[in-house]
């Protein structure tokens, strides 16, 4: 395995501290999301993550790491079906006060207890450079496969390849929020292939893998 896999392994301690850390964003996430600047931020986050998700009344829709819900308030009504799913409890609570229905748990534990669901769009955004290391973000991106429809597309959102991307990342370990690599992301998305398209922003890009 290469360097970054081990310089970058997450313990169970800096696992924890990811969740507390969302755990105290949790009741103010939808409400910052409308703020000056993260709403503007979002808002462009937003139409490319809409613009690639190519939105049918017909299309259903798995997010995975959903968090309080900020997508699905924007775009659920674009389809048949919307699924998500959170591990964190606390933005479970803040969805549901948003009127967002949530799966509490892993997409692994998701799957376990739907293993027959499949779908055609999967959205994972701000979620990938949280593995706890470049296996376990591999196999999260396996999971998402499984899950996929046959012509269905995987979308991510995640910082970009660039200096903007890299200080992003840095300051959410500045903040007590540990955080893999650009190298370790690369690697990860690296089991899906290559994407079909990829628009970037500021501090992140939006990327689409066809199935």
């Amino acid at each position: 395995m290469n360097a970054a896999y081990n310089t970058n392994k997450i313990s169970y301690r800096r696992k924890l501290q990811i969740d507390q850390h969302f755990s105290k964003s949790s009741e103010s996430y939808l409400a910052d999301s409308h703020r000056l600047p993260w709403s503007v931020i979002r808002g462009i986050e937003l139409a490319a993550v809409k613009s690639l998700i190519f939105p049918h009344p017909g299309a259903s829709v798995l997010e995975v790491g959903s968090g309080a819900g900020f997508y699905f308030s924007n775009l659920s009504n674009l389809f048949s079906l919307w699924k998500n799913v959170e591990p964190n409890r606390d933005m479970c609570f803040a969805a549901a006060s948003a009127g967002v229905p949530t799966f509490h748990g892993t997409l692994k534990e998701y799957l376990n207890q739907n293993s027959d669901s499949k779908f055609d769009r999967i959205l994972i955004a701000g979620v990938l450079e949280f593995s706890g290391d470049v296996d376990e973000g591999r196999q999260l991106c396996l999971e998402l496969k499984s899950a996929i429809e046959k012509d269905g597309k995987i979308v991510i959102l995640s910082p970009r390849d660039s200096l903007l991307g890299s200080i992003y990342l840095l300051c959410k370990r500045g903040l007590g929020c540990p955080t893999v690599s650009q190298n370790c992301l690369i690697e990860i998305k690296s089991v899906l292939g290559k994407p079909k398209q990829t628009i970037k922003h500021l501090f992140s890009q939006t990327q689409v893998w066809h199935e």
